[in-house]
């Protein structure tokens, strides 16, 4: 495991190397179509925000982990993260979803909800918003999980126990109790993946303000990302350094610090792994 000295870039520390930040690099630059507002065309908002997405989570977590895009727009990393979470808002909520084509057929605003993927680019523009201290973005997004969301697989294999951590923790955070809130919280604690068990021992820890405890729960929780989800085996085309940036440790540290627990120290290898822009 490399350590990080004065003169090592986070991402090194982590254990990436140069080739798979430019094999990123050059992959944003060629996806990369400008800044441009959403279309016009109802029909062209999802891949529209494919292409933000693909960009901007590229180049918002490499500028995280201390490398910079030579591009004359892609430089300025931190406009990249708000430009994902302009988008994101404007995908979940925006007008385009009040009627538009979706697998041939004419859907609203409704049903909308229940087919169109959501768990990829809510946890990114979130972490961002969090982390950028954007925290009117941040409510907005938080409006959007709820029991009756489709279990969303992502671009990250994320399971039902994944889909309920996301939906329960927005619910807590958006102060409500009850027998859905309660059912999703019960399905983490009977199922056996290690991934939202985790986070929501931490979340129970910010919810409960104990400083200690939740130091502890999400100490481990990065422990266990950083063992089982940066994958640093060799790849053909460059290892995925967006995964150097861990979203959900990022958003409940980025939680703790708006509730007033303050920056939770956690070890210099953990920190490498949380987003502060």
């Amino acid at each position: 495991m490399a350590e990080q000295t004065p003169q090592t870039a986070p991402w090194e520390a982590l254990g990436f190397e140069k080739r798979d930040l430019d094999e990123s690099e050059e992959r944003a630059i060629v996806i990369f179509q400008g800044w441009n507002g959403p279309p016009q065309v109802p029909e062209d908002v999802w891949h529209w925000l494919f292409n933000v997405y693909s960009v901007a989570s590229r180049t918002f977590a490499m500028g995280v982990l201390g490398y910079t895009i030579e591009h004359p727009v892609l430089r300025d990393w931190r406009e990249a993260g708000r430009q994902l979470v302009t988008a994101t808002v404007h995908f979940f909520f925006g007008p385009w979803r009040e009627k538009f084509l979706w697998g041939g057929k004419l859907i609203d605003r409704e049903q909308a909800r229940a087919k169109l993927p959501w768990i990829c680019y809510y946890r990114n523009a979130l972490m961002i918003a969090l982390s950028s201290s954007d925290w009117n973005s941040a409510d907005r997004l938080l409006e959007w999980p709820g029991p009756d969301l489709n279990d969303d697989e992502g671009f990250d294999d994320h399971t039902a126990e994944d889909n309920a951590y996301q939906i329960w923790l927005a619910m807590r955070l958006r102060g409500e109790s009850g027998s859905e809130v309660d059912a999703r919280r019960d399905l983490m604690a009977r199922r056996s993946r290690q991934r939202p068990k985790l986070l929501a021992v931490a979340a129970d820890a910010l919810f409960a303000a104990e400083p200690d405890l939740f130091v502890k729960t999400l100490s481990d929780y990065l422990k266990y990302y950083r063992k089982r989800e940066i994958d640093l085996r060799p790849k053909p085309y460059g290892r995925p350094v967006r995964e150097g940036i861990s979203l959900d440790g990022t958003v409940l540290w980025h939680l703790a610090r708006r509730r007033g627990l303050g920056e939770i120290p956690l070890s210099a290898d953990e920190m490498l792994m949380i987003a502060r822009p």
